[in-house]
């Protein structure tokens, strides 16, 4: 049996056997064991020098008896552990850096020793379908936390977090969703200046919360704000003002079936999500003062009025010249309006006039589509040569609106965030063919029912020195929200490009 090797130092097992293993080694470093029986591990077992541990649909009721010293051990991931009724003493484990329980339902308590742990940085508690832990320990002393996720759909429990009473100053992300977090979520914003990230969501998160109060005091820290699903006592307008979180880069309203009308945002958003909305008709003022918004994502509820207009913000904004843009909504008002007409099926040619690339700023994509498009998806651009030679006999078929027709997708590139591929763009080039890579179409379904692409005229007044707004300097979502595509050229003529979009991030 593998687990009798004396010098093992990786084990991984993904179908675990009906009896207990009755030896391990204790030079273990990484053990990922799917499966283990109903036993404890056995006594002799002692890896001084485990640094992961990650047990999931195991019968243990305990991993082993009494207190156990891994003074290695960073990452401590217990998933789908029916058994389980409680959890290791974390006085044992100085060196835990990441904890993981999920979907434990017969888990009672977490040691409460977990409150006074100096390592952790990252805890996530996940429990979808039922639960037996009623209360989670104090984390006032965590002080190392970095995020904090405990999720709790199981409506017939009364979940408990101890408010916090000192401060925090490490926190950045926070995950919230379920009942009874109405003290502790009170306390985070008095005593947990520094979020970055914060999900609250589901259920009665912000039941008899004072929020206006409370996004008050986050100010100057949030990045990311994601309310989808969350109640807020049913209020169709958000009556707190956005437009104070002045840092405010990403929000998501998805899932809020009650919103019907939006505030004013504040001018640093520059992702927005409202999908499956169903009330939601129109964005009206509220990103009159956004002028980064990059990436809008309003499908799957109502169909958006406002569409066309919600575009035309877009491309007048200051991400027109160095970066990209991504657009979903419900119903085809912008199709109806794109011009030139949109080509049925997947391909289009685009004629350029002369000085294209001084008088224009980039290309927009728009595309009917019976799905939203995952983001593996890319746009194929190909040089055309020899005036019309090479040109598909695909253009010369209108699309055709089709009572199948709901969804829109719009993209948008940059000719500066193509910068680096100057050397393939060819000023002289006469014409241009754009082709949706569809992986779909491949096997049998087709994705895209009418696609056009367009050059955007470049605005007097905005120039390349406009790179991106001041927050993005913040560690947190430099990296996410850079948005660049990713650009690989195949030939000489051909090259392919992703435009990164909100699926992404």
């Amino acid at each position: 049996m593998v687990p009798n090797i004396k010098k093992l130092r990786w084990l991984i097992v993904e179908k675990g056997s009906s009896e207990a293993p009755d030896f391990l080694s204790n030079d273990l470093q990484y053990i990922g064991w799917r499966g283990y029986p109903r036993s404890r591990f056995p006594d002799s077992f002692q890896p001084t020098n485990l640094a992961v541990l990650k047990m999931s649909k195991g019968l243990q009721k305990k991993l082993w008896k009494g207190r156990k010293h891994l003074p290695h051990l960073k990452v401590l991931e217990l998933s789908f552990m029916e058994e389980l009724v409680s959890t290791p003493d974390f006085d044992g484990l100085p060196s835990l850096q990441r904890l993981v329980l999920t979907e434990c339902y017969k888990l009672e308590k977490i040691h409460p020793s977990l409150g006074n742990h100096k390592s952790l940085k990252y805890i996530s508690v996940f429990s979808y379908h039922r639960s037996n832990l009623k209360k989670f320990p104090k984390i006032d002393h965590i002080k190392k936390l970095e995020t904090l996720e405990i999720r709790s759909f199981c409506s017939d429990i009364d979940f408990e977090i101890p408010e916090i009473q000192s401060d925090m100053e490490n926190l950045v992300t926070l995950f919230l969703c379920g009942f009874r977090m109405q003290v502790f979520l009170s306390s985070v914003a008095t005593h947990c200046p520094n979020i970055i990230s914060l999900r609250a969501s589901e259920y009665y998160t912000f039941y008899s919360i004072d929020y206006s109060c409370f996004f008050r005091l986050l100010t100057h820290s949030l990045r990311k704000l994601d309310l989808s699903g969350s109640s807020l006592n049913n209020f169709s307008i958000l009556d707190f003002k956005l437009s104070q979180l002045n840092v405010l880069v990403h929000l998501d309203l998805s899932f809020c079936n009650w919103l019907e009308n939006l505030p004013e945002f504040p001018p640093s958003i520059v992702v927005f999500e409202a999908n499956k909305c169903d009330r939601l008709t129109d964005v009206g003022d509220s990103i009159r003062n956004c002028k980064w918004l990059c990436q809008v994502s309003v499908r799957d509820g109502s169909i958006l009025n406002d569409g066309d207009r919600l575009l035309q913000f877009m491309l007048q904004g200051k991400a027109i010249e160095n970066h990209s843009m991504v657009l979903e909504l419900q119903g085809l008002q912008v199709p109806r309006e794109f011009q030139p007409r949109l080509r049925d099926g997947t391909r289009c040619t685009v004629h350029l006039p002369d000085n294209w690339c001084n008088d224009f700023c980039g290309f927009l994509m728009c595309a009917v589509i019976d799905d939203f498009m995952p983001h593996h998806e890319g746009i194929t651009m190909k040089q055309v040569r020899g005036g019309s030679m090479g040109i598909d006999s695909q253009d010369g078929v209108v699309w055709k609106e089709s009572g199948d027709d709901k969804r829109t997708w719009v993209g948008y590139v940059s000719f500066g965030s193509l910068r680096h591929t100057t050397a393939w763009l060819d000023e002289t080039c006469k014409a241009l063919s754009f082709s949706i890579v569809d992986m779909r179409r491949i096997l049998g379904r087709e994705l895209c029912r009418g696609f056009g692409v367009t050059l955007v005229p470049r605005t007097i007044g905005i120039g390349p020195t406009d790179t991106s707004p001041p927050e993005y300097d913040h560690e947190f979502y430099k990296k996410k929200y850079d948005f660049k595509p990713e650009f690989e050229i195949k030939d000489e003529l051909t090259c392919t490009f992703w435009i990164p979009s909100v699926i992404d991030i």
